[in-house]
C-alpha cells in the first residue's frame, strides 16, 4: 500500500456562510494527481471525506446521492481501497 497523507477535518467553520457550520477536509493534493483513479473514484472520495468522519454511509448511500449504479461506486471505492485511500471497516 501507498505511503498517503491523511484526511485532516478542522472542525467548523462558524455559523455563517455557505458552510453553516459544518466540517471542513484538507484532503491531499496528491489524490487530484493520482493517474490510476478513475473521476468516479475520485468524487466518490471527495463525497465520502466530506462527512465527519464517524459517519457511517453505505455504497449504496453514495450511489444514491450520487445518481451512480450501486456497481460503479462499489468499483471506486474497491480501487480506492486498493491503492491505499481509504481503509474499510
Amino acid at each position: 500500500m501507498a505511503n498517503r497523507d491523511p484526511v485532516k477535518h478542522h472542525g467548523v467553520l462558524g455559523s455563517h456562510g455557505p458552510e453553516g457550520g459544518r466540517l471542513f477536509a484538507s484532503v491531499p493534493m496528491a489524490l487530484a494527481r493520482d493517474t490510476e483513479l478513475s473521476a468516479p473514484a475520485r468524487s466518490v472520495a471527495m463525497y465520502v471525506w466530506s462527512h465527519d468522519e464517524k459517519y457511517q454511509q453505505s455504497a449504496r448511500d453514495v450511489a444514491e446521492a450520487f445518481g451512480m449504479s450501486r456497481n460503479t461506486v462499489a468499483k471506486a471505492l474497491t480501487d480506492l481501497q486498493e491503492l491505499g485511500w481509504f481503509v474499510r471497516e
